[in-house]
């Protein structure tokens, strides 16, 4: 499985964090801080589609042996929030 960034979501890097914001619906939108490690998983999957694997890889060398845990609590959340998509 792939995933990459819902292509309405908004998004603005600050130190240690992003700012994203869904703008599916305008009117309701509200910033969502996102700090690291996290935000490290949405700037690879707002570069481009990634798979489980490789956000693996990219979250170890941020938090060692609990990448999985990481990855796993990123994509079930940013799924759930719709921000993060499964990709083609």
């Amino acid at each position: 499985m792939r995933y990459r960034a819902h292509p309405d979501v908004a998004w603005v890097e600050g130190p240690g964090r992003v700012a994203l914001v869904d703008l599916r619906d305008p009117a309701t939108a509200v910033p969502q801080l996102c700090a690291e490690p996290a935000a490290t998983l949405w700037r690879a999957v707002a570069e481009g589609s990634k798979g489980e694997d490789e956000l693996v890889s990219i979250a170890a060398a941020e938090v060692g042996d609990q990448a999985d845990g990481l990855v796993a609590s990123f994509i079930d959340g940013f799924t759930a929030a719709g921000l993060v998509v499964e990709a083609p």
